[in-house]
């Protein structure tokens, strides 16, 4: 329906609208943090610390006080987090475009990177505790899995995936 719209700017009046309207209900609230980490995607040059990921986990941890055992809830934050991930890996590649490598905070990013994934992962495993026969967390976690393979090669500079044999 949301996407009928055509419209982003009205599509997000009508998800506050909703939001103050049914402030209880969690469903509403889990797919406005969706619509928002989506429209932050949408932009060439998003920061991981940009106001729609901001508000969208708002949104998620009003939606969690409210059903903290919904397995879509739990999905959408872990897809939160795999969206800020996107942003951080066009942040460093922006990054290694426009600096000296010794300029690039390449251990913040890694942390940063660590810490995301991690939670991510928790929020999926949580997703198919509560959901075993949905293929949306195994789908999920496999991607995230692969992204952050994927960005830590960057990181750390390495031509094929041998890295991922070792202990950094």
């Amino acid at each position: 329906l949301v996407k009928d719209l055509n419209d982003v700017e009205r599509a997000e009046s009508l998800f506050c609208s909703l939001v103050d309207s049914f402030p209880e209900d969690p469903v509403f609230r889990g797919h406005f943090a969706r619509f928002l980490y989506e429209k932050a995607t949408m932009s060439k040059m998003i920061t991981i610390d940009d106001r729609l990921f901001i508000d969208a986990q708002d949104q998620l941890n009003q939606a969690f006080d409210i059903n903290p055992e919904d397995a879509d809830l739990h999905h959408m934050q872990g897809m939160l987090l795999r969206r800020r991930i996107n942003a951080l890996s066009k942040m460093l590649i922006h990054e290694l475009q426009t600096k000296e490598l010794e300029d690039v905070d390449i251990r913040g990013i890694r942390d940063c990177l660590e810490e995301w994934v991690q939670k991510a992962y928790e929020a999926f495993e949580r997703s198919i505790d509560l959901s075993p026969a949905s293929p949306y967390g195994y789908a999920a976690e496999s991607q995230l899995f692969r992204e952050a393979i994927e960005l830590g090669q960057k990181l750390l500079g390495a031509k094929d995936y041998s890295f991922c044999e070792t202990d950094y």
